[in-house]
């Protein structure tokens, strides 16, 4: 029974058959208030809008979920449209989780969101975690498993900074910062804490003296590169040469470079290593001295075991 809209008292009436003696009772009698746009059942509140300081429930569910209707704020969206990725599959975006910044720099916000692609070959699951981009260099994903007196267990990934740490996994421990940076800067170095791994100057073709070819047994041009790793810098070499004799000795007296190597390329001692060279009656290999001054020498020819070329590919020493 619904009252007039005018109604300011309500009356009961009950009357009992065939009593002629003692009470009448009667229960479970109910007095809803009514709004416009809401409907108040047995167990449920059902309405376009609900405003209230606190809701306790077991289960809520709805299409939007968000701590604020603009500025910073976390949103649990439903499920968005179908994206084509290309002529023959389509992502479906089901509920995530949305983070927005507030900044006003923000172009795309934070992500947690699951989907899956379909095509001809199949369905593949993704899970997509995202920060809030408001810039270059401004994204982060970091994951900490605990901190316990100063010391962060856990992990941090660099996004647009393109760094990556890591601390405490596993026992791991890298030099005195127990910490792996991964960073990708304009020398595209890769960090172990304080120790790097990257490339120091790229591949570089030094000129040949007389008597010296390029590109050995065809094993390319003769080149080099400066890299360091885990915090030694090394030289290394790829390419062949071709060797001639005069007399059965080897020219410029075996040394294949001029001018000297540069000072990248310069060992603080002298190093040296075996190289592969072409099959003579006793020889496979000979070996080469690079020295501290930039100059090269090949040795271990002689009048009778003259290789026709040597290979400085997988060649590499320390500085």
């Amino acid at each position: 029974m619904t009252a007039p809209a005018k109604a300011v008292a309500a009356g009961i009436w009950c009357e009992g058959y065939q009593t002629t003696a003692g009470s009448l009772w009667f229960d479970n009698c109910v007095v809803k208030p009514v709004t416009t746009g809401v409907t108040i059942a047995s167990g449920s509140i059902t309405a376009d809008k609900l405003s209230a300081d606190a809701i306790d429930g077991k289960v809520i569910t709805g299409a939007d979920i968000r701590t604020g209707a603009s500025g910073q704020r976390t949103e649990i969206v439903a499920a968005g449209p179908v994206y084509y990725l290309d002529g023959n599959q389509k992502a479906h975006y089901p509920p995530g989780v949305v983070w927005y910044t507030g900044d006003p720099s923000e172009v795309t916000a934070g992500e947690l969101t699951q989907y899956l692609a379909s095509s001809e070959y199949g369905s593949q699951a993704t899970v997509r975690l995202s920060t809030p981009d408001v810039g270059y260099g401004t994204g982060s994903l970091m994951l900490q498993a605990g901190n316990h007196g100063g010391d962060v267990a856990g992990m941090l990934v660099r996004v647009a900074g393109m760094s990556l740490m890591i601390n405490s996994i596993g026992g791991f421990v890298v030099g005195s910062t127990n910490e792996l940076y991964v960073r990708a800067d304009g020398s595209n170095n890769l960090y172990f804490g304080a120790v790097s791994i990257g490339l120091v100057q790229d591949w570089t073709t030094p000129g040949l003296a007389s008597g010296y070819t390029a590109n050995g047994n065809a094993n390319g041009t003769q080149q080099f590169r400066v890299i360091d790793w885990l915090g030694t810098r090394f030289v290394q070499w790829r390419g062949g040469i071709g060797v001639t004799y005069s007399s059965g000795a080897i020219v410029n007296g075996g040394a294949p470079f001029s001018p000297a190597l540069p000072s990248v390329a310069r060992p603080s001692a002298r190093r040296t290593v075996p190289v592969a060279c072409s099959l003579t009656t006793y020889k496979a290999a000979v070996k080469m001295d690079f020295n501290a001054d930039g100059t090269v020498s090949i040795i271990g020819t002689t009048t009778t075991e003259n290789p026709a070329w040597i290979s400085l590919n997988d060649v590499m020493y320390s500085l």
